[in-house]
């Protein structure tokens, strides 16, 4: 995680903590619209799959997190102030960020660690925690909040 900090603009940083503490996919984190998200509620709006809409719960992590990206939204002036993105994480090229750029963060800081796991288990918890009576789902999600 440490790498990704010093190495990458923060934005990345904070797209890594906030997968891993929500399990979203990638395609969802991408899509997530200032409009879907509910800090008071502790709540992210998401459209997933087959246009399926659920409502995924924030721990206090994640809500930490999406502040400081909102915060941190104003430094990509292009996508911000000319084209009033609507979206939580900005690119400088475009309104939204691509796929490719996330899967190019996960690429070249997998190095046998943490995150390499968690690209490949999360998505696993997450359909596990969508089913609210799995308890160990629950119990290893508080266990990885990072």
């Amino acid at each position: 995680m440490e790498k990704v900090k010093k190495n990458e603009p923060i934005r990345n940083y904070y797209i890594v903590r906030l997968i891993l503490n929500t399990g979203l996919r990638i395609s969802e984190l991408l899509s997530i619209e200032l409009s879907d998200i509910d800090l008071k509620r502790k709540n992210l709006k998401i459209v997933g799959k087959g246009s399926k809409q659920r409502n995924i719960p924030l721990n206090d992590k994640a809500i930490e997190i999406i502040k400081l990206v909102i915060d941190d939204r104003k430094n990509y002036r292009y996508a911000y102030e000319v084209l009033g993105s609507k979206y939580l994480f900005l690119s400088n090229k475009s309104e939204k960020l691509k796929g490719s750029t996330i899967n190019r963060i996960f690429n070249n800081y997998s190095n046998h660690n943490h995150i390499d796991l968690a690209r490949y288990y999360i998505q696993l918890l997450a359909r596990l925690l969508a089913n609210k009576s799995n308890k160990k789902a629950i119990f290893l999600a508080y266990f990885l909040s990072l």
